[in-house]
């Protein structure tokens, strides 16, 4: 196995999700994202926010799990538009609770 990777789930209002990744997200730990991102679709949240700073290495599979969990974000509710976004700087720590 190559490197670790990690996948943080936090919140800091009803309805607003962020998914802290972090190390390696390639085809060995792509599944891992995958399952994660499963469990936000669940919760429907209106913005869900996917934090890129702690990547360390990226390869074709994991973005194109990144695109994928994109159009599934965007195309989950029809009642209520999902915002989406992905970052590269981290989000203000004192607002986001781990869960």
């Amino acid at each position: 196995m190559r490197g670790r990777f990690g996948c943080e789930r936090s919140v800091a209002a009803e309805g607003l999700v962020a998914l802290g990744l972090s190390g390696e997200l390639d085809i060995e730990t792509v599944p891992i994202f995958e399952a994660a991102m499963q469990r936000v679709l669940a919760d429907a949240p209106a913005t869900a926010v996917l934090e890129l700073h702690g990547l360390e290495f990226l390869d074709s599979t994991g973005l194109r799990a990144i695109l994928e969990a994109h159009e599934r974000l965007r195309g989950h509710s029809s009642s209520s538009p999902t915002a989406v976004a992905m970052c590269s700087s981290p989000l203000p720590s004192p607002a986001w609770t781990p869960i």
